[in-house]
């Protein structure tokens, strides 16, 4: 695509941890590897664990990070580390639902944890 952009991709490190920001490919890009190669890459920036917080309802999404090795969290998990490293009120935690969840804005609910396996350690 001779020097367009077709997809962005960002981490931020948050205390001990690695976040997955903002990923977007554009829609007409999708379901080409893009956003495989662009999480593949920033994985290797990393040596933390690394969570991603998407929309309850972007099916597309929660399935293209469960593809990539991402586990969903639990409920109480999910608060906890929306506690720990984001800057979020906890009203906003308390009374979320699924259907008002925000990316990058208020409320990722679903959160995915990812962590490389060392050498030895069973996953």
């Amino acid at each position: 695509m001779d020097g367009q952009l077709l997809g962005v991709m960002g981490i931020q490190d948050v205390k001990d941890v690695t976040l997955i920001r903002h990923a977007y490919v554009r829609t007409v890009k999708r379901n080409q590897g893009i956003g495989g190669e662009l999480l593949s890459h920033l994985r290797k920036q990393t040596t933390r664990p690394v969570l991603i917080g998407t929309w309850a309802a972007a099916a597309w999404a929660i399935g293209f990070y469960e593809k990539h090795g991402f586990r969903l969290v639990s409920p109480e998990e999910k608060n906890r580390l929306l506690k720990t490293y984001w800057s979020i009120p906890d009203r906003q935690i308390d009374t979320s639902v699924d259907s008002l969840a925000l990316i990058g804005v208020a409320l990722p609910v679903y959160l995915y944890h990812w962590r490389r396996i060392q050498r030895g350690e069973s996953a």
